[in-house]
């Protein structure tokens, strides 16, 4: 009787074919009655590649703190940028976006209205971007596995009774 063992393996780059869309939030602090600081807050995004722009009032507004991306513990990325505002400047309301690029997706905005009249409000208008929760990442993975195992012992198994 002839056994043989076969053995499959193959590496697979799930940047090639997972992408999870970013969660995006602007939030506020004021640190004085002259100086905001403003956050943008982008989470739970796979890969980890992406373009952030902060833009005041539709022009590009620079000087950000970039931070480095964090990986999660569901293997999805963070990231916070942070930019810093004079509140005292007189004039009406200022409207701050955070433009969010991911991939080949459609860019996500998160804006924040920031009034010189009451320095310590603001008003958050959330994105109507695409939010995928991380089960839904796990789940794909866990299913990708459980494929991945079930076609490998078919294929196991069929060679087998075929010798």
């Amino acid at each position: 009787m002839h056994k043989s063992k076969l053995a499959f393996q193959k590496i697979i780059n799930l940047d090639q074919y997972l992408r999870v869309s970013p969660a995006v939030t602007v939030s506020q602090a004021s640190l004085s009655s002259d100086l905001v600081s403003i956050t943008c807050h982008v989470q739970r995004f796979y890969p980890q590649t992406v373009q952030l722009t902060w833009l005041e009032n539709c022009d590009t507004f620079k000087g950000a703190e970039l931070s480095t991306p964090k990986k999660n513990a569901d293997g999805t990325y963070t990231l916070e940028s942070l930019q810093w505002v004079n509140a005292s400047m007189q004039g009406s309301e200022r409207i701050f976006t955070c433009k969010v690029q991911h991939e080949a997706q459609p860019p996500i905005w998160a804006n924040l209205i920031l009034s010189p009249a009451a320095h310590g409000t603001y008003k958050p208008m959330e994105s109507p971007g695409p939010e995928i929760p991380a089960l839904i990442f796990v789940a794909f993975l866990l299913g990708f596995k459980v494929l991945l195992v079930t076609s490998f012992t078919v294929t196991y198994i069929h060679r087998w009774w075929n010798l």
